[in-house]
């Protein structure tokens, strides 16, 4: 992958138990500036985080622009998840979820039976099927889960990816919190 590439890089604003609904922000960035940001709302431990974020870049100015999308783990709003392959094909473009922790997809399985959210048996199913499918590697104390780019394509970007993804990583906490609460 090329240095000089726009990342549109994904996380949700914090929230509480009882909310329905969940903001997600991203920011658009190229060789550490960030060009522009997007916004979505997506249900609460629901299934609409991947048509919505088709839905949102389709119609986006940057669409044309991004070659990769990197979110904070696949999981957003809780027990929503982002179907990185299916974005991919929608959209052409490359997807990466980034982790601080080694992905425990049995303790994510456990969550959703313990939750028991709409739909609970076809998210596990749609989470196994990403999890199994997706590239494993870490690079810079990070873990990722690829759709394509291999360790050695991202290892060049690792850094400005983690950066770009903790600055809206910042950004979600201070709009759900009124300030800044966590790191990546």
């Amino acid at each position: 992958m090329k240095s000089g590439i726009r990342i549109l890089a994904l996380d949700d604003a914090s929230f509480k138990p009882k909310d329905k609904r969940v903001l997600v922000i991203g920011a658009v960035g190229k060789l550490g500036m960030v060009e522009g940001a997007i916004s979505f709302n997506i249900q609460h431990d629901g299934n609409d985080a991947t048509k919505r974020l088709i839905s949102r870049l389709s119609s986006s100015r940057f669409s044309k622009q991004i070659k990769l999308i990197t979110t904070q783990s696949m999981m957003l709003g809780g027990l929503n998840y982002i179907d990185l392959f299916e974005v991919k094909k929608a959209l052409g473009i490359e997807c990466i979820a980034v982790t601080r922790k080694k992905p425990d997809v049995q303790e994510l399985l456990r969550a959703i039976d313990a939750a028991k959210p709409k739909g609970a048996e076809e998210k596990k199913e749609a989470i196994m099927h990403i999890y199994t499918k997706a590239k494993k590697f870490s690079d810079s104390g990070f873990y990722f889960l690829s759709t394509g780019p291999t360790k050695e394509e991202v290892h060049g970007l690792a850094s400005y990816i983690t950066s770009l993804l903790r600055l809206v990583h910042i950004f979600a906490s201070a709009i759900g919190n009124g300030e800044s609460t966590t790191r990546l």
